[in-house]
């Protein structure tokens, strides 16, 4: 879309003005060249930066109050990354220069890590760069100050960057030189290190995150002043609402739509949330600095609107959320917090959380995201939130509980539309949704029209558009389109017009229990009743959505065929749950196929279903017409007529398939077998691309005799959950250079597990056939919890990998590979199933086994094999965990001892360039291994390389350096060291 925002341009933006501290943080700021009488920090050593040139628009609200304060005291200017915080001081520290007065400048970044550091940094902003300044003292400085300058301003960007001691000293030095200087001091939040000081020694002024947010007329000023790119009144206060006047998010979009007209830039600001280049921006800036839990955190708590404490630390099964958010709070990444009651809670900025939400879907599966927002919505019905429960349940996909809330009679539709567009749009949704499974699809079409221009710019726009769309192609008279074949509402739809056998065979088939639902239906209008039962089989019978319903009415169906007194109670019992789920429109399909028992009285109900719901329901007026019909052919009632309906009311509805199957057993009733009335039939079909109803005109819907009336021929018997069955149901664990669990070719998706979870999993895994004690795993995931919460954690944890392993698709498996023996946890692998760990193991044993062999050739299978199962660090995902890292070590040496002895190895059986490539690697997993590097240079001198052989040697020699070690003088070929 052309009011796309434009990326490349965004990129090139930041990066011209990327200042030196990119590695911190993006800087829109770079130094300027020196100028006379110019207090700078020039030093790299010390990690001071020159002063940044401001941009040239300039805050005068802003800025009268810095200068106002300034003459009472200094300024603290605290802000979320991005807000303007070095702008703003850099534009008070000009106008203070252009007053005459002295101003020093120190920028922090990552590299001013030592105490002494800060007190040159401090000297070199004040006393200009002098190699004299190296290790002076906090006093001697603060003599020097008042010696040489007297009355100064010492401007200190990024102050949250000095941590522990060095913010200790920036303290002291503050406490020292207060007598005669003045301090403004920018960060994204306040360390008592430094910050007491400053309020010690006079009048502070601050400036905080709420009011470093751009106005709406201070956004309308900006563009039209600075960017001389004015907005419409419309987009400047769209854009000042999404963004909540925070100026990175400004500057980014103007950047990525310089150029655009005013219509693709309004339009644009709808799209501001999902840009890359933004949430590189908050990857990269926000949460690359925060430790890995606090993340979790952040990811898991963005889903939920407003964020409690209480219910973070259930939903993470944590202790400590609150704590953590209030840290949250201080460094201005959470930017409201209301006091509810006796309730605290907590608000994302929407950019923000936008980006975190965003990272949660990328990180987890849809399945377990849309648990997460169930047990969310839960959470706010708990308490009465009933809109904010109706949003969670929409992401979670759940339209029961959202038709519940919306037909509750403590709320009511109206009640909860009474709010923000954005809220509008979600009860829009909601509406949208059950008229569409109510199978009123031209009310269900405009709700989703209104819900769409409500819902711009939101993370459900997406969704609404994708169901709008799948929602118009089953509208009367619409033909299949391409767009909607991604989903298996789509390829249903296809389906229902020709070519069952298209979606029958469908790669995606049963890969869900939407995809299996289709696929059964394709199947029998194809003529495969055997694999529409094994497709209908695979749907969860614990499922109690649509899915789950119509699949168990379909299973219900093909088990009591033959028994047709027990269908009609059981399909009545899920008729009546659907409907008290306010799905009137499930539980009428559901109630209609009790006709095909072929009992009178079913039969007519379905008739009478069909009559009510032929103008509003269409779809379920043709289900209820297509089952009494197929009643009436088993009971041996005349069907004419019934079939003539089906016919008639698919071909308005555009499902061929289904038309041709009624054609061709109204033939098989009013033409005698072989008559050329019937061929006819036949090739109708064949030619509608209903093949099977084609080659064999009454299977598999109708068998019918001279001597007897039509008859339906048996369904198979349904058989519930059965495994799908694989080509290879061997399982494969990869735990070197990364975790995968693998079922033949299909990989297992656990990331919708918890982080502890997973963690636990690849223990198990590590320890595959060995087993874990539960004291270890009590130590390694739950340290310092009480027993009994540590013990029910386990069991938690235990019961959701044996899920996820029991989802795998291996018919030959036990229930599941997790067992319980004794007092240990055991991933028992399968028959026939491998570990890279167990495979490493075997061929270290194998290699040391043969190793007083003398053909040194019975070495290279066990040696080439461990070197080539270890392809990276053992459980990267585990980073600095503390149970890994020993692991972790011990396979490292093992591996690199497997390396020097292959490579001893090939340099005897005469093939220096394989030693060469194993010692190669050896040095990457270990630069620092001597023997590798003698290899390497030998086996390059064996070679004949000098060259490369001149190059390791300088490379080893570069790396003793480091080290502090001296080489030993080069020597000539020798023999390889063993």
């Amino acid at each position: 879309m052309a009011a796309d925002l434009d990326i490349g341009a965004a990129a090139a933006w930041l990066d011209r003005r990327r200042g030196p501290r990119a590695a911190t943080r993006p800087a829109f700021l770079e130094p300027p060249p020196p100028r006379p009488g110019q207090f700078r920090a020039v030093d790299e050593d010390t990690g001071a930066i020159g002063v940044p040139t401001p941009s040239g628009f300039r805050r005068g609200r802003l800025l009268d109050h810095c200068v106002s304060a300034h003459t009472e005291g200094s300024v603290i200017v605290t802000g979320p990354p991005g807000a303007g915080k070095t702008e703003l001081v850099a534009q008070f520290a000009e106008h203070l220069r252009e007053r005459g007065e002295k101003v020093g400048w120190l920028g922090v970044d990552g590299s001013l890590c030592h105490p002494r550091q800060v007190v040159e940094g401090v000297a070199d902003a004040l006393l200009g760069t002098s190699p004299h300044h190296h290790q002076i003292s906090v006093r001697r400085l603060a003599a020097e100050v008042g010696r040489t300058i007297g009355p100064c301003t010492l401007v200190v960007d990024d102050a949250h960057l000095l941590t522990g001691q060095p913010a200790v000293v920036l303290g002291r030095v503050i406490n020292a030189l207060s007598r005669d200087t003045r301090f403004v001091l920018a960060a994204r939040t306040e360390r008592a290190e430094w910050s007491t000081p400053v309020r010690l020694a006079g009048h502070v002024h601050s400036i905080d995150g709420q009011a470093l947010r751009f106005r709406e007329d201070e956004v309308e000023s900006l563009f039209r002043e600075h960017y001389d790119a004015p907005l419409t009144q419309a987009a400047v206060s769209e854009l000042t609402e999404r963004t909540e006047g925070w100026i990175m998010a400004i500057h980014l979009f103007q950047a990525a739509t310089r150029g655009h007209s005013p219509e693709q830039r309004a339009a644009a600001i709808a799209t501001l949330a999902g840009s890359r280049l933004l949430r590189h921006h908050l990857t990269a800036t926000v949460l690359a600095d925060l430790p890995s839990d606090t993340v979790d955190l952040l990811l898991f708590s963005s889903a939920c609107t407003p964020v409690v404490p209480e219910w973070c630390d259930a939903l993470l099964d944590r202790s400590n959320s609150g704590w953590t958010l209030d840290q949250l709070v201080e460094q201005n990444l959470l930017v409201r917090r209301d006091i509810d009651g006796d309730q605290v809670r907590y608000r994302y900025h929407p950019l923000f959380q936008a980006h975190l939400v965003a990272e949660l879907r990328a990180r987890i599966s849809p399945e377990a995201l849309r648990e997460h927002y169930r047990k969310i919505a839960r959470l706010h019905e708990s308490v009465g939130r009933d809109h904010e429960a109706l949003v969670a349940y929409l992401r979670a996909a759940d339209v029961r509980a959202s038709s519940r809330i919306l037909n509750a009679p403590r709320t009511g539709q109206a009640s909860l539309m009474a709010g923000h567009r954005h809220d509008v749009g979600a009860v829009l949704l909601a509406q949208a949704r059950a008229r569409a499974l109510n199978d009123q699809l031209d009310a269900a079409l405009a709700a989703y029209q209104e819900a769409t221009t409500a819902l711009a710019g939101t993370d459900l726009h997406e969704d609404c558009v994708r169901e709008q769309e799948l929602v118009a192609a089953f509208s009367p008279g619409a033909p299949p389109t391409d767009t909607t074949a991604a989903h298996w509402l789509g390829q249903l739809r296809r389906a229902l017009d020709k070519r069952p056998a298209a979606l029958a065979e469908h790669p995606m088939a049963d890969t869900s229990d939407g995809w299996s639902l289709a696929a059964g239906i394709a199947s029998l209008l194809d003529g495969r009743p055997t694999e529409a039962v094994r497709h209908w089989s695979r749907i969860l019978p614990t499922r109690t959505d649509v899915i789950g319903l119509l699949g168990t009415a379909v299973r219900v169906v093909a088990d009591n065929w033959t028994k047709p007194d027990a269908m009609a109670p059981a399909l009545e019992a899920l008729a009546a749950q659907a409907e008290g789920d306010f799905l009137d429109a499930v539980g009428a399909v559901v109630r209609a196929l009790s006709a095909l028992s072929g009992v009178a009285a079913h039969i007519e109900n379905a008739e009478r279903i069909e009559s009510l719901n032929q103008d509003e329901r269409p779809w379920v007026s043709l289900v209820g017409c297509v089952a009494a019909a197929i009643g009436r052919c088993r009971s041996g009632v005349d069907a004419v007529k019934a079939l003539h309906r089906c016919e008639r009311r698919a071909a308005s509805l555009q499902a061929a398939a289904v038309a041709t199957w009624a054609r061709v057993i109204m033939a098989g009733y009013l033409a005698d077998p072989g008559s050329a009335e019937l061929d006819q039939t036949a090739r109708g079909a064949g030619d509608a691309t209903v093949s099977p109803a084609g080659r064999h005109p009454l299977s598999p819907a109708v068998q019918r005799s001279p001597a007897a009336p039509a008859r339906i021929a048996p369904l198979p018997t349904s058989t519930v959950a059965t495994p799908r069955p694989g080509p290879d149901p061997r399982m494969r664990i990869r735990c070197f250079g990364q975790f995968e669990i693998a079922v033949g070719d299909q990989l297992l998706d656990w990331r919708g597990l918890r982080p502890r979870v997973q963690s636990v999993l690849r223990l198990l895994a590590l320890r595959a056939n060995r087993g874990v004690h539960v004291d270890t795993l009590y130590q390694c995931f739950w340290p310092g919890a009480p027993l009994d919460s540590a013990r029910r954690s386990l069991h938690v944890a235990v019961s959701m990998i044996r899920r996820v392993l029991g989802d795998a698709p291996a018919p030959s498996w036990p229930q599941s590979p997790v067992e319980r023996r004794g007092d240990m946890y055991v991933l028992a692998i399968p028959p026939g199933g491998t570990a890279d760990t167990v495979r490493f193991g075997e061929a270290l044993h194998q290699w040391r086994v043969a190793t007083g062999n003398a053909d040194p050739t019975s070495l290279l299978k066990p040696l080439r094999t461990a070197f080539s199962l270890y392809t990276g660090d053992l459980l990267p995902e585990e980073g600095a965990a503390e149970w890994v890292l020993a692991d972790r070590a011990r396979y490292r040496a093992l591996v690199l001892d497997v390396a020097c002895a292959l490579a001893r190895i090939e340099v005897k059986l005469g093939n220096p360039g394989r030693a060469a490539a194993v010692c190669t690697r050896a040095i990457e997993i270990d630069r620092f291994h001597d023997p590798a590097w003698n290899l390497l240079i030998h086996a390059y001198q064996l070679g004949n390389e000098p060259a490369a052989a001149h190059q390791a040697r300088s490379q080893y020699r570069d790396v003793l350096a480091e080290l502090g070690v001296h080489e030993p003088p080069e020597q000539a070929p020798r023999k390889a060291p063993r």
